[in-house]
């Protein structure tokens, strides 16, 4: 799948709406929490956003909101590392970009 190298207003709002529907029932594995799971459950995108410190920013390969305040994981066992959310170039697919212990890419659909 190959995401935009540019968000639009609507992509923004898209990117977390698919964020905050895929969190509603979902524990994260986060550093801050010393590996104990967190629930993300019905926040506030304020609240989502600040527990990831999500920060917009394009490359050269895509944009994203990025993770910059925590490591947050998909899982307990820390197999995916998210580092990411980007949409389609249609937008509308959003995925968290991963990556596993190596460091490889992967990608996981949301929607």
């Amino acid at each position: 799948m190959s995401f935009k190298k540019e968000f639009g207003p609507q992509d923004f709002k898209t990117v977390r709406a698919v964020i905050k529907k895929w969190a509603k029932s979902r524990w994260i594995t986060s550093a801050k929490s010393e590996g104990k799971s967190l629930f993300i459950g019905n926040y506030s995108w304020a609240n989502i956003d600040a527990k990831m410190g999500l920060a917009y920013t394009s490359t050269s390969d895509f944009a994203a909101l990025w993770v910059c305040s925590d490591e947050v994981y998909m899982d307990e066992g820390k197999k995916y590392h998210i580092i990411g959310f980007a949409i389609s170039e249609t937008g509308s697919f959003v995925s968290a970009v991963c990556w596993d212990k190596d460091e490889n890419e992967i990608i996981i659909p949301l929607n």
